[in-house]
Formats: C-alpha cells, structure tokens, sequence
C-alpha cells in the first residue's frame, strides 16, 4: 500500500494486524538508511560482530558501531525479537 515495502503475511489475523503497524514503523526507519547503514545492519542481522563487519569492511569498529546507531539498529532489533515472538507462540511443538 501506498509507499510501504515491508509487508508480512502469515496465516493468523491477529499477527498480521499487529506486524502491519510495525512493519510500518520499520519502513519509516530503513527509507532513511544510507548504504553503508544498510550494509552494516545487513550483516549484524546475520550473527556478525562489530569487529568481524569491521574487517569484512575494512572499517573501524567504531565506524560500524556509529553506522547502528545511525541506523536505529536498536529498534530494528525490538521490532525483528517481537515478529520472532508472535511466531513461536502460533507454531505449536510437535510431539
């Protein structure tokens, strides 16, 4: 809809209305990422550390740190731990 490039669609109403409203607000966020932010937050969503984005970049640890911080990662984390959440509590454990 409209300017919106993040959507989720899961099988369960409830989870969808709430991960429309915040994939709005993550949308918000990421339209103002610049490349290097983007790839910095790319790479610590895979599990990687500072210091290995640092030398996988050639940069300084504190240049990628400063790149998170810029880039709200801090929230991109809140926002990617409740969409983890919402779907483990629909899945339910096999027996």
């Amino acid at each position: 809809k409209g300017d919106r490039r993040t959507a989720v669609l899961t099988p369960w109403q409830e989870v969808n209305d709430e991960l429309g409203v915040e994939c709005a607000l993550f949308d918000t966020i990421a339209n103002r990422w610049s490349s290097h932010q983007s790839e910095v937050i790319l790479l610590s969503q895979q599990g990687l550390t500072q210091q290995a984005i640092a030398d996988q970049l050639g940069i300084t640890q504190g240049a990628v740190n400063h790149r998170l911080k810029a880039g709200n990662w801090s929230a991109v984390e809140i926002f990617v731990e409740r969409f983890e959440s919402l779907i483990r509590k629909q899945i339910k454990p096999t027996a």
